[in-house]
């Protein structure tokens, strides 16, 4: 029945039945030994974002699972202070500062990147075999390049996402320090004011951050404590500049509002600055696809009258 088929075409289809086949048997033990459950923190159950991508949301046991069982190989079970334990506390501080996207922490980070270094060494593996006749690299090249594209585009994307989150939270500061200082002076006090504010923002990343720290407050959490929070997990510089402010007025007994608005027109200050930026860096961004694409067409429109002159004189 395979007489037809060529020897590349069977050594693919063998790699990926096996691969299928320990991938499966690996699943099935770390689910065995509890490694892909995980209860949910008040956190998770406020503020953390669906996950809306079903391919995700597919591989999310096994990458819950496959997370758990590298932080318990490392040692991060049977040493609470070891190295992978802190590494995975600024791995999960990262996320937060990306607004933690598709709700996952950083074992479930860390699971999702070994499957995709999985996939992407299996995919060089497969690339090896179907250049077998006439190979460029040697086989561990392949395996060892290959698994490599997978974390590095997943951190990429987590990078990416990093932007995003932070570029959200600059451009509606400004507008939550207005409507906080309006609260503030019509008589509201902060946690109030902080309610009313969570109702006009909605599901934006900084709205669900002070969501939690309303729900924090409201559970027992001075404002202090619930200010330095939501700094240390927004971990945007300028957030942390106006959470330090909010905590140096209240520490002094200053009232709310005058700073309030002092930092509301600061940070609209620094969002026309950092707008005035980006207009000044866009003529040097347009100018390399000017060279590469209008000064060649140009070049072409004018030297194309010259030899077409020139070949009909002949």
């Amino acid at each position: 029945m395979f007489d037809d088929l060529s020897t590349p075409w069977l050594s693919s289809v063998a790699i990926l039945a096996v691969g299928g086949a320990f991938a499966a048997g690996f699943y099935v033990l770390l689910e065995a030994m509890g490694l892909a459950k995980r209860g949910l923190s008040l956190r998770e159950k406020v503020i953390l974002p669906d996950m809306d991508n079903p391919l995700m949301r597919s591989f999310l046991p096994a990458a819950r699972a496959l997370g758990g069982a590298i932080h318990a190989l490392l040692g991060g079970l049977r040493q609470p202070g070891a190295a992978v334990n802190l590494a995975l506390d600024r791995l999960d501080r990262r996320l937060g500062g990306s607004g933690r996207p598709q709700g996952i922490d950083a074992r479930e980070y860390v699971g999702y990147g070994a499957l995709l270094a999985a996939l992407s060494a299996t995919a060089g593996a497969l690339a090896y075999i179907w250049m077998m006749d006439d190979p460029m690299l040697p086989f561990w090249m392949y395996i060892f390049l290959g698994g490599l594209l997978g974390p590095m585009w997943w951190w990429s994307w987590l990078n990416r996402k990093r932007a995003q989150y932070r570029a959200a939270i600059l451009r509606d500061l400004p507008f939550c320090l207005d409507l906080l200082t309006l609260s503030i002076e019509a008589g509201l006090d902060f946690t109030l004011a902080i309610s009313r504010l969570v109702k006009k923002v909605g599901d934006t990343p900084l709205g669900r951050e002070f969501t939690f720290m309303l729900r924090e407050i409201q559970l027992g959490k001075t404002r202090g404590v619930a200010l330095r929070d939501l700094s240390r997990r927004v971990d945007v510089p300028e957030a942390g500049s106006v959470v330090a402010s909010l905590i140096q007025a209240e520490e002094l007994g200053a009232g709310l509002g005058p700073v309030l608005r002092i930092l509301a027109n600061q940070q609209r200050e620094r969002r026309s600055q950092r707008a005035e930026e980006h207009a000044m860096k866009a003529p040097v961004k347009i100018l390399a696809p000017l060279v590469l694409l209008l000064f060649p067409a140009v070049m072409m429109m004018i030297a194309f009258p010259i030899v077409h002159a020139w070949w009909s004189g002949r």
